[in-house]
């Protein structure tokens, strides 16, 4: 399983002064044997079809055809990469027709903070977010004015550098209502987790979720949410790691994909610890003849604000709620324990429009690079790379930190290295990491990580996702960086990757 293969036609309406007006998209993807959701990359399309771009016409026309070539599957950002490399392309074209900046482009059409919350011709809908400040934010990190001029004085030398930048929406959270517009019936809709919160008798707390990780640092986060809410700190909190799905709370929505963490995960996380916290303040404040509102978790223990003396140890109250339940309060069940499924609320079915929220709340990033290319060989070396993000509140910064590079890393090897190649008769010759390429340590500069914060307003923490946004505009990046390289020699890219045998045919032609 690899990801799609495919074409993307794009056209722009506009105005001499870089408005862009309309966009018409004619997208071919090419699916493989998928024979489980053949359509899943165009319909992923649709949250992010005019990027973080203030378009109000849009034709969308996806076709999506099954091949004898190895099934698709998701990978990080699955069919947002390919639509931002469209998009962003199309904006540097644009910019270069008009001889504007490539920034300067962007920053006349992005959607505006006073604009937001703000809804496409699709119908997604963005909650949060100052595009146009991430973009500045970028450049002013990149120094870019200064690279020009450094960029000018190369291509005096004899150097071909170039520079390039690229912007994103990244979207978090898949309303499986869209399905609806292939099937014309509705199997299933939303987007929504389940999570379980339990004290033990010994005062011990577990917790587990129906969204087992593969690598994203959940099981610190849910540590994180469980111990805030319960006065506790996150090593005292046990997250079951994996799923079983005798014991771990769990939907037919539950599951590893859609960069969905945030935007349902941490509302069935919270949900379940406030559950069990309310029940304990209850507890606590029949045994310490205090109202509820009077009392607060913390370093293990419900506390009477103000009165340093007056507690009860969270594993008395544990004994209390498994072992005494005559010394519970009137009505009260015995235990500790609670499960909750959380759906987020921006999830609608199709409207009459056929309009529907894809995906459900959105990230932006923008990216910024400096390459150099070696005509002799057609080799790209990135020199430098900073990355500016809006992932709304960071639950763990260094997790975050982590995704962005993580991800702008698989980003730039799309970019410049990883193809899947088939002979004539459909058999694949990159079936190795002898003939599949990956970056190494060797083949990626220092990236220079900013943020800004705007908190989601539809959230239950105000956090967004993070864990695709630094694969989906780095290809359109590094592209844009090639060509600006090559520019006089009239080269202009339209395919990935950029391989050295590709770029030197390029230079050979264009020159």
């Amino acid at each position: 399983m690899h990801a799609a293969g495919g074409v993307i036609e794009l056209e722009l309406a506009y105005r001499r002064d870089g408005t862009v007006l309309g966009l018409r998209v004619r997208d071919l993807t090419d699916e493989g044997k998928n024979l489980q959701s053949p359509t899943q990359h165009n319909l992923i399309k649709l949250g992010t079809l005019v990027n973080g771009y203030r378009i109000g016409a849009v034709r969308y026309e996806p076709c999506a055809v099954l091949t004898t070539k190895c099934p698709s599957g998701a990978n990080r950002g699955i069919g947002k990469p390919f639509m931002c490399f469209a998009i962003e392309r199309a904006m540097t074209l644009l910019a270069r027709r008009l001889g504007l900046d490539p920034a300067e482009v962007r920053l006349r059409n992005y959607v505006r903070p006073e604009e937001m919350p703000y809804t496409t011709p699709t119908g997604a809908r963005y909650d949060s977010g100052d595009y146009p400040a991430t973009l500045r934010a970028a450049l002013a990190r990149f120094d870019y004015a200064r690279r020009r001029v450094e960029q000018a004085r190369a291509r005096a030398a004899g150097r071909r550098l170039g520079i390039g930048l690229a912007t994103s929406v990244e979207p978090a959270g898949t309303n499986l209502a869209v399905y609806e517009l292939v099937t014309g019936r509705r199997a299933a809709s939303g987007s929504a987790e389940a999570a379980m919160v339990r004290i033990e008798p010994d005062g011990s707390v577990r917790a587990a979720l129906g969204d087992p990780a593969t690598g994203q640092g959940y099981e610190t986060v849910v540590a994180q949410i469980v111990a805030d809410e319960l006065g506790l700190t996150p090593a005292e909190v046990d997250v079951a790691p994996g799923f079983d799905s005798a014991t771990t709370p769990w939907l037919y929505l539950s599951g590893n994909y859609s960069n969905k963490f945030s935007v349902t995960d941490v509302g069935a996380v919270l949900g379940a610890a406030r559950a069990v916290r309310d029940k304990l303040l209850r507890i606590a404040a029949y045994r310490l003849e205090a109202a509820p509102e009077d009392l607060e978790l913390r370093d293990g223990a419900a506390r009477v604000r103000g009165v340093p003396g007056r507690a009860l140890p969270l594993r008395e109250l544990a004994r209390l709620a498994y072992a005494d339940p005559l010394g519970l309060p009137p009505g009260e069940t015995p235990g500790l324990e609670a499960r909750h499924a959380y759906q987020n609320p921006l999830a609608r079915p199709v409207d009459p429009a056929r309009r529907v929220p894809s995906q459900l709340v959105f990230s932006n990033a923008a990216h910024v690079c400096l390459v150099e290319v070696d005509p002799g060989t057609g080799a790209v070396q990135v020199l430098d790379y900073v990355v500016v993000h809006d992932c709304g509140r960071e639950l763990n910064p260094l997790i975050v930190e982590g995704m962005v590079r993580g991800a702008t890393v698989h980003g730039i090897a799309a970019a410049l290295l990883e193809e899947f190649r088939y002979d004539a008769a459909g058999q694949l010759l990159t079936a190795t990491f002898l003939d599949y390429l990956k970056p190494t340590a060797l083949d990626v500069p220092p990236i220079t990580v900013g943020r800004l914060e705007h908190p989601s307003p539809v959230t239950p923490l105000g956090a967004k996702g993070v864990g695709e946004g630094g694969a989906i505009p780095a290809p359109a990046a590094i592209a844009n960086a090639v060509e600006d390289a090559l520019a006089d020699l009239g080269v202009v890219v339209r395919e990935l990757p950029l391989t050295p045998e590709r770029v030197w045919r390029w230079v050979r032609g264009g020159a």
